[in-house]
This record gives C-alpha cells, sequence and structure tokens, in this order.
C-alpha cells in the first residue's frame, strides 16, 4: 500500500472575495477519512477550521473564514498559512504558505492603463517605476515559493508602499 500524498493548489482568481484550494492530493487509504482545512488569514493570530472537500476545488470567502457575517467583503492581500489534513493532523498532512496579492494586482491593473498617455505614448518614468513593482510581487511570489517568508514579505510591503506613491 502506497502512503498518502497530501497537497493542493491555489487557483488564480480576480475575484476578491474568494479564495479557491484545489485537491491535488494522492489519498490513498484515507480517501473515505474526514478532511480538514486551516486557513490563517493576514493579521490573524489563530487560525480558522474548516471541512476541506477531496478532490474537488474548495472556495472560501468572508463569511467562511469569519472575517464578516452576511455579506461576502474582499479577501485581505498579505500571507496565509494554510494546512490540510485528516483527524490526528500530523502524520499526514500539508502545510504551507500563499501570498494573496489579488487586490495589489487589480491596482497594478490600473497603474499599467495609467501608463499610456495617449494612444501609442508611454510615460517613460512611470514605466520603469511599474516595473520595480511587478518585480517586488513576482520576486515576493518566488520567495513564498522557496519558504523565504522574511524577504517575500519585505518585498510584498516595498511594493505595497511603492505602489501607493504610484497611484499619488
Amino acid at each position: 500500500m502506497n502512503l498518502p500524498k497530501l497537497d493542493y493548489e491555489i487557483l488564480p482568481t480576480y475575484d476578491v472575495r474568494v479564495m479557491r484550494v484545489a485537491d491535488i492530493s494522492d489519498w490513498e487509504h484515507l480517501i473515505s477519512e474526514p478532511s480538514y482545512i486551516d486557513i490563517k488569514t493576514p493579521a490573524r493570530k489563530n487560525s480558522v477550521t474548516l471541512y476541506f472537500q477531496k478532490e474537488k476545488i474548495n472556495t472560501f470567502n468572508s463569511n467562511n473564514l469569519e472575517l464578516s457575517t452576511n455579506t461576502l467583503s474582499p479577501l485581505p492581500d498579505g500571507l496565509y498559512t494554510i494546512k490540510i489534513y485528516i483527524c490526528e493532523g500530523d502524520r499526514f498532512c500539508k502545510e504551507g504558505y500563499y501570498l494573496r496579492t489579488v487586490r495589489t494586482f487589480i491596482e497594478l491593473d490600473e497603474a499599467l492603463i495609467s501608463l499610456h498617455t495617449d494612444c501609442c505614448g508611454v510615460d517613460e518614468k512611470k514605466l520603469k517605476e511599474y516595473l520595480k513593482i511587478e518585480i517586488l510581487l513576482k520576486s515576493a511570489h518566488a520567495n513564498v515559493r522557496r519558504g523565504n517568508i522574511n524577504q517575500a514579505m519585505c518585498e510584498y510591503d516595498q511594493a505595497k508602499e511603492l505602489l501607493e506613491k504610484f497611484k499619488l
């Protein structure tokens, strides 16, 4: 019998209200066991525990993440900690980080559109600033994937600061 290998993937979205987590696990003999997901959102000390549907795309929002009630609010950008597991949680689990930048990239879209001075012209100074922000965000994501969380957050914070200045 093969050992289970739990894994997930965060699916890209431009909907600020949701986060989609796809189960890509090989559950083996654990397929009939209940499974859970712990999600710790930015600026929160504790995670929220929810049921996790195997072999499906799980959608989370501000209500089920206990960030709001009744109306769906935008999820915050920043560092999320995500862990999927079965009961007893430590032997068979997958824990990782996700740098959510959905709102930031929507703001970056607006910055990109603002680069054009007319039909074919581009503001070269703003283009240079824009590219620096984009590279910092891409590097932050790469560092999260590599487990370099402190470096990732440093780059993310710097990109957010530069984006705020860019919008002025």
